[in-house]
């Protein structure tokens, strides 16, 4: 929903101008002078909505980007995202799950990774993934079966269980989910994710995403 001139509009409705009174250059000068100096609310009226499927742990550090969005002091509200996600209360399918690319745990650290796994572990690693996924899917099913409720059945699903949700959000919150979900410190997983929806916003806003992205800018 919206545009980049929808950014510049909510910029200059106080003078009650329009984007179309200006050059394309300079509404492109307003927008990248409302990132550079963290103005940040005509950049929450544009909004965009996603479609995704990943694995459990993925959408939960997705979900983890929307606490404490703005980083002010002040009493302005933080711009939200909202989800709604398919639910194992309903759906009783036995679901997929997505094997990782594995990589090698980073020593000394409580978090994050080192590089690849060794390719001559590899095919150990899978066969242990499969045989759990294996053993949790056959669980499930047979819970299902002896008549136990899916919500309490889902309870042996593994993280790596493939769900789907639809997410909303304005394009400062977008803004703000790339960059911390592309920084060189966040999970690859979660980073593919935000790096889809970069690629889709920058085709869509692409003067204002350019701005907000750049390396230099803070959106807070």
């Amino acid at each position: 929903m919206g545009s980049d001139a929808l950014v510049v509009d909510a910029a200059r409705v106080s003078l009650g101008r329009r984007a179309e009174q200006f050059t394309a250059e300079q509404n492109a000068s307003l927008v990248a002078f409302l990132a550079r100096n963290g103005h940040f609310t005509p950049f929450t009226h544009p909004q965009a909505t996603f479609h995704v499927q990943a694995p459990i742990y993925v959408a939960r550090q997705c979900f983890k980007s929307r606490v404490g969005f703005s980083g002010r002091d002040d009493d302005l509200p933080d711009p939200p995202f909202t989800e709604n996600e398919v639910s194992r209360r309903y759906v009783t399918e036995i679901p997929t799950a997505e094997k990782p690319n594995w990589r090698k745990r980073a020593p000394g650290k409580k978090q994050g990774s080192a590089g690849p796994y060794e390719p001559e572990g590899l095919a150990v690693v899978d066969r242990v993934f499969n045989r759990a996924i294996g053993v949790a899917s056959e669980a499930y099913e047979q819970m299902l079966k002896l008549g136990v409720a899916p919500e309490q059945a889902r309870s042996v699903l593994p993280m790596a269980t493939v769900c789907e949700w639809y997410w909303t959000g304005s394009l400062a919150a977008w803004a703000r989910f790339y960059g911390l979900r592309t920084a060189s410190d966040a999970q690859d997983e979660t980073g593919e994710v935000a790096v889809g929806v970069g690629e889709a916003m920058n085709s869509l806003f692409p003067v204002s995403w350019a701005a907000l992205t750049m390396p230099t800018v803070s959106v807070e």
